[in-house]
Parts: C-alpha cells; structure tokens; sequence
C-alpha cells in the first residue's frame, strides 16, 4: 500500500478515534477522501459503526456501497481467527492421525496448516519429515516392515484447494498454497540450487524429499540472480528455469497441485526410507475416518 492511500485510510480513521465523539462531518470527509484520483480504480465498501450499550443502540454513522460483494483482503484474518476462536476455543488442538488395520496403513487428516512446516519446524531442530520418521521407527518394534496398502482421508474439508477467481499466473507463489484436509510444509516444495560451474546446469535438492514430482531443470550457474521456479494451474509439472550466481541458503518455493496427495508421497518415501515398505500407491478414501 502506497502512502497516499495509507494517509486516506488514517484520516478517515483519525475522525472516529477521539474518545467518544463522532465529526459532524464525517460523510463530507469521508467522501472527500474517496474522490481522491488514486481510488478511481479501486473497488471500496465501507460502513462505520458508533457501537451502543446493546446492538440496539448502534448507530451507523456512515455506509458507502456496504452490501457489495468484495473479494476479501488480508484483514479478513481477523475476522476468520475470531469466529475459529470463538467455535473451537482457545485449547483446541489439530490432530493428524496414523491408523494401521492389518497390513494396511492410513492417515486421517484434520486440517492442521502447520504439519511439516520446515520454516516453524526448524525453530525446534526438527526437519519436515521428522514427525513421519519418528512414526516409521515407532511402528518398527510393533513388527511392521511392509504394508500391503496406504489409504489417506482429506475429507474434514472440500478438495476446492484453490479460490477458482485466484489469477492463474501466481497460482505457483507461496502466498497462494491450496488449502486441504491434509497439508504438508504449506504446500509448497522447497528448492535448494547447487552451482556446478558457470553456464552449467544447476544441480537442486528439495525439501521435502519424495514428493514424486516432475520437474524441468535449464537453470544454469550465471551472474544474475534471475530463478524462475513454476507450474502451471492444474499441474504439478514444475518448471525450473533462468540463471543463478551461486548456490542458496533459503529455499525457493512452488506451490504444489494436489496438497493431500503431495503428503501422501511424502510419508509413502519417507517410510521407505526408515524401512517400512508401502506396496501400492496412496489411494484416497474419504471414509477412512468413520
């Protein structure tokens, strides 16, 4: 946000923020700054409320296109973590859970945003795959060295992952990750580049490891600092391109097509890894909870 529009915004405020009083003039104010150049494009909705003792005694002091439907910025947040707050409480807990019938295994997902995440993970010295490594070596002593089948359950949410009007151009940024029943590192996949010489192809590791997904590599050690990391809408073919000086510290992210199937994977080879066999492939079983 730009200085103007932010000045706009406190002197609107600024009106409604001196103890109890509210301007006389506040529509002329108030319209005043709406007929400001730098708002001609902008979609606004706007209603203020002088808050009573009851909801009977609010007063509306000013409303401007209040019922027109707005996509919703940022600062819905606010209204989304009170309303979860205010129906889960504050002690609720996510809970992912691993069950086993048999041979088989599964994963119950429960919506949790933050399971795998490397960027808070890395705050307590765990990696992303930790949790699932620990689960492989716990099941070890119980005698499971193979499962037959590996069922995982999303259903606690829809598989809408993305908003359809979401622009398909930053479908790939990490500030637009789907949202799922089951959602790993944010899901996104981490890149990590190695140089190998100038103009040769980069070498790259990703975090997590095992998500089983294409990708197209032409970036090459150059003197710009010039990454292009992408896929396009509906795909999880990534497409690593451009030129980059030197190897990375801090990842470089896309966000992946399929948040639920993309952990599936994930656990599927890190189970491997840790010496516990899954046959097949992931299979989806919405029912897999009840």
């Amino acid at each position: 946000m730009d200085r103007k529009r932010l000045a706009g915004i406190c002197l609107i405020l600024g009106f409604f923020l001196q103890g109890n009083r509210v301007c006389a003039d506040v529509q002329t104010s108030v319209n005043g700054v709406l007929s400001e150049p730098y708002l001609k494009n902008v979609e606004v909705g706007i209603k203020i409320v002088r808050l009573g003792k009851s909801p009977e005694e609010d007063q509306t002091v000013y409303e401007y296109q209040a019922d027109k439907r707005l996509i919703p910025a940022s600062n819905l947040k606010l209204v989304t973590t009170s309303a979860a707050l205010d129906l889960l409480g504050r002690d609720f807990v996510f809970r992912t859970k691993l069950v086993q019938k048999g041979d088989d295994i599964g994963l119950i997902g429960d919506g949790d945003p933050t399971l795998g995440d490397a960027e808070l993970l890395e705050k307590v010295n765990w990696k992303s795959t930790t949790l699932f490594e620990k689960w492989a070596e716990a099941l070890k002593p119980r005698g499971l060295r193979k499962a037959q089948r590996f069922f995982y359950d999303d259903a606690i949410f829809d598989q809408q992952y993305q908003h359809p009007n979401w622009p398909s151009d930053q479908i790939h940024k990490r500030y637009v990750a789907g949202v799922a029943g089951l959602n790993f590192n944010a899901n996104c996949l981490d890149f990590y580049l190695t140089t190998r010489g100038q103009g040769q192809i980069v070498d790259y590791s990703t975090d997590p490891p095992g998500a089983d997904i294409p990708v197209r590599n032409t970036c090459v050690q150059g003197k710009q600092n010039a990454v292009w990391l992408s896929r396009a809408a509906g795909s999880d073919d990534i497409i690593l391109r451009g030129q980059t000086p030197a190897s990375n510290a801090k990842p470089i992210s896309v966000t992946v097509n399929n948040p639920p199937l993309f952990t599936a994977r994930v656990f599927r080879n890190i189970f491997r890894v840790n010496g516990i066999e899954i046959i097949a492939d992931p299979e989806r079983d919405p029912g897999l909870r009840d």
